[in-house]
C-alpha cells in the first residue's frame, strides 16, 4: 500500500506517524491528550488526532468515519482502504472491534482507531482551535452548531478549516440553511462602519469561501476605498499567527486593486497652471521634480483614502482672470470629472458578489488587457444612465467593463459632459 507523499493528506500522530489499534487491548490515550477528548458522536467509530498547525496543541475527536467521508473529499481519500496504507490500517482495525462489540458506542476510547491530522489550515487563535474543528466536525455529522454567538473571527475559521480539509459544499449548504451570516449581519450600520481592517479581510474571506456576496461586496468595498488592502497586518488588530489565510486572501483577490490615474488638463495660461501646482502641492499630491525623474516608471498606488481624496479635491478654488475667463481654469474643468469617478467607484469601487462567484474569468481585471484610452463621452448611453443612477444587478457585466477600462486606461479623456 503506498504511502502518501507531500502532495497528499498528511496523516500524523502525536508520534509523528499514522497509528490504529489493530488488537483487542487497550491501548492507552496520550496522557496530555486526555483532557482534550471531545465526541463528536457517541457512536463515533474513529478518533482524530488534530494538531494546530502554529502553536503544535493537539486535540482528540470521536467521530463516524462515514458521515466525514461522506462531507470531506480529503477525508474521502485518506481513509480509502484502497488508497492509503492508513486508510486501510482504520479499516481493518473497525472490522476488528466490530467482532468485540455490537455497535460503535459501546467501544472505549482507547480501543477506537486514532488517526492525525497535522495541518487543519491557516487558523488562528490556538485556545479557540478546539471550538472551531468541534462545530466544524459536527456541521459534518449533520449537527448544529455548539457555539452560542459565533462571530466573524469564528466563521472565518470555520471556512479555513472547511477550505483545507475540503469540505466546503457541507459548511455552506449548513450556513445558508440557518441564515448564520444574516443574523450576524443584523448589527447596527453605526457598529458596522467600526469594523478594523482585520475584521474587513474576515468577511471578505468568509464571502468568498462561504459563497456569501453581500459580504464580498461590502468588504473589498470598504478595504479599497480605505486603501487598507496594502496594510501590514502588524497595525492592525495582534494576532497570534502571522501566516493566518486572511492576511493573505486566496483567489487571486490580492490582486484586485484600485489604482486611480489624473489628468492635468491644459490651462487658458500661466496662473491657471500657477495655482493648479499651488494647490496639488499644498495637498500633498505632487512635487516639483527635475529631469532625472523616469516618466516611464510606474506610478504608485495611492494609498490614502479615495473618497477623502475626492472630497479635498473638490476644495479647488475657483479664479476668474476676467470677464473672457469664467469658464477657464482647474475647477471648471476638474469638478466634472470628480462626479464621474465618484459615481463609478460607488457602483463598482468593490468586488461584485454575483459576477465574482458566477462568472469570474469574465469579470476579473487580472484577466482583461488595459485599454490604450478612455473617454466618458465614449461609454454606452445604457452604460451611462446605469452608473449615473448607481444600478447594478445580475447582467452588471456593462458596467463593471466600463469602470474596469477606466481605472486601467493607458490615457483618459476627461471632457466634462452634463450627460
Amino acid at each position: 500500500m503506498p504511502k502518501m507523499s507531500r502532495l497528499e493528506p498528511r496523516a500524523l500522530d502525536s508520534t509523528g506517524t499514522t497509528s490504529a489499534n489493530t488488537d483487542s487491548e487497550a491501548q492507552p490515550l496520550p496522557r496530555a491528550l486526555t483532557s482534550h477528548a471531545i465526541s463528536v458522536t457517541d457512536k463515533g467509530d474513529l478518533v482524530l488526532i488534530i494538531r494546530h498547525q502554529s502553536s503544535g496543541e493537539e486535540g482528540l475527536y470521536r467521530v463516524d468515519t462515514r458521515r466525514i467521508r461522506d462531507a470531506s473529499s480529503y477525508f474521502d481519500k485518506l481513509l480509502h482502504p484502497e488508497k492509503f496504507s492508513e486508510g486501510l490500517a482504520v479499516f481493518m482495525a473497525q472490522q476488528k472491534l466490530r467482532s468485540y462489540y455490537a455497535e460503535s458506542s459501546l467501544v472505549p476510547w482507547d480501543k477506537l482507531p486514532r488517526i492525525g491530522i497535522s495541518d487543519a489550515g491557516q487558523t488562528s487563535k490556538a485556545n479557540l482551535f478546539e471550538k472551531y474543528l468541534k462545530d466544524f466536525l459536527r456541521i459534518l455529522h449533520g449537527l448544529d452548531i455548539s457555539t452560542s454567538r459565533p462571530s466573524t473571527s469564528y466563521f472565518a475559521n470555520i471556512a479555513i478549516i472547511a477550505d483545507r480539509l475540503e469540505a466546503l459544499p457541507v459548511v455552506v449548504a449548513y450556513i445558508k440553511k440557518s441564515n448564520c451570516l444574516q443574523k450576524l449581519d443584523g448589527q447596527p450600520n453605526k457598529i458596522r462602519r467600526a469594523f478594523s481592517q482585520e475584521r474587513l479581510r474576515q468577511r471578505l474571506l468568509v464571502g468568498s469561501l462561504l459563497d456569501y456576496p453581500d459580504w464580498i461586496e461590502s468588504a473589498s468595498e470598504r478595504l479599497i476605498l480605505g486603501s487598507q488592502q496594502i496594510k501590514d497586518p502588524q497595525g492592525d488588530i495582534s494576532h497570534d499567527v502571522d501566516d493566518v489565510m486572511w492576511w493573505d486572501l486566496p483567489g487571486c483577490l490580492e490582486a484586485r486593486q484600485c489604482k486611480l490615474g489624473y489628468d492635468s488638463s491644459a490651462q487658458c495660461d500661466s496662473f491657471q497652471l500657477g495655482e493648479m501646482v499651488r494647490f496639488f502641492t499644498r495637498m500633498g499630491t505632487i512635487r516639483m521634480q527635475g529631469l532625472i525623474y523616469d516618466a516611464s516608471e510606474a506610478a504608485e498606488p495611492y494609498d490614502g483614502d479615495i473618497q477623502q481624496l475626492l472630497e479635498n479635491l473638490r476644495q479647488c478654488p475657483s479664479y476668474q482672470i476676467d470677464q473672457n475667463h469664467a469658464h477657464c481654469g482647474l475647477r471648471v474643468r476638474l469638478l466634472p470629472a470628480l462626479t464621474c469617478i465618484q459615481r463609478w467607484i460607488e457602483l463598482d469601487a468593490k468586488l461584485c458578489g454575483i459576477s465574482w462567484q458566477n462568472d469570474r474569468g469574465t469579470y476579473a481585471w487580472t484577466n482583461h488587457e488595459k485599454v490604450a484610452k478612455w473617454s466618458f463621452l465614449k461609454v454606452p448611453d445604457s452604460t451611462r444612465k446605469r452608473v449615473l443612477t448607481r444600478s447594478c444587478d445580475n447582467s452588471c457585466n456593462s458596467v463593471h467593463q466600463g469602470s474596469r477600462e477606466l481605472f486601467t486606461a493607458k490615457e483618459r479623456d476627461w471632457t466634462p459632459s452634463d450627460r
